[in-house]
C-alpha cells in the first residue's frame, strides 16, 4: 500500500523515498564493509585491495546518488531554486571524511606501519559511507575499545612477566561496536 502510495504520488515523495533508500544503502554498504574488513584484520592482519576498491566504488555511487537526491528534494521543496551550496557541502563534507583515511595513510608511512595502511584506506572508505563527523567517532570509538584490550593484555603482561611490546592488535574488528553506535547518530 506505502509503495503503490509512493508510485502514484507527487515526485517530491518519489524523490525523498529514493532519498531514504539511498541512506539505508550507505548504512548497509558501510556495514559490509566493515565487517569483511575486520574478519579480514582478524584473520590476515591485512585487508584485501580488491574490498578497498569495491567497497570504494561503490560507495561513490551511492553517495553521488544521495547528494543529487537531496538535492532534488530541496529543490521541489524549494519553489525550483537550485541548493548549490548544499552541494558543495556534502562534497566537503564526504571530502574531509576522507581526510581522515589519508591521515592515516600518513601516519602509516611515517611510522613505518605502527598504523597499518589497510586501517588508511578503509578509512578512507568509510568516509564515502559515514561523512566527517561518524568517521571521525568511529576512529575515537575504535581507538577506544583497542585501548582498553591494550591496557588488560599490558597488565596481563606484567603479571605473567611477559614483553608483549612489540604485539600488533588489528583495528578494524574493534570498529565493530563504534561502527553500530555511529548507526544510531
Amino acid at each position: 500500500c506505502y509503495l503503490l502510495g509512493i508510485l502514484n504520488g507527487d515526485l517530491t515523495e518519489q524523490l525523498t523515498a529514493g532519498h531514504d533508500i539511498a541512506g539505508v544503502l550507505l548504512r548497509c554498504g558501510f556495514l559490509m564493509t566493515l565487517s569483511i574488513g575486520a574478519w579480514q584484520d582478524m584473520r590476515n592482519h591485512r585487508i584485501k585491495l580488491s574490498l578497498i576498491v569495491i567497497s570504494g566504488a561503490a560507495g561513490a555511487v551511492v553517495r553521488c546518488m544521495y547528494i543529487m537526491l537531496e538535492a532534488a528534494v530541496r529543490y521541489q521543496i524549494s519553489g525550483h531554486k537550485i541548493p548549490s551550496d548544499l552541494v558543495s557541502g556534502q562534497i566537503i563534507d564526504t571530502a574531509m571524511a576522507m581526510a581522515v583515511g589519508a591521515g592515516l595513510l600518513f601516519l602509516s608511512r611515517i611510522t613505518n606501519e605502527a598504523v597499518g595502511k589497510g586501517d588508511g584506506w578503509f578509512f578512507l572508505v568509510s568516509g564515502i559511507y559515514l561523512g566527517a563527523v561518524k568517521n571521525l567517532v568511529l576512529l575515537a570509538g575504535g581507538l577506544g575499545v583497542c585501548f582498553l584490550l591494550s591496557v588488560v593484555l599490558m597488565f596481563k603482561g606484567i603479571l605473567q612477566g611477559t614483553d608483549r611490546g612489540r604485539l600488533r592488535i588489528p583495528l578494524l574488528p574493534f570498529l565493530i561496536p563504534a561502527g553500530i553506535g555511529v548507526m544510531f547518530l
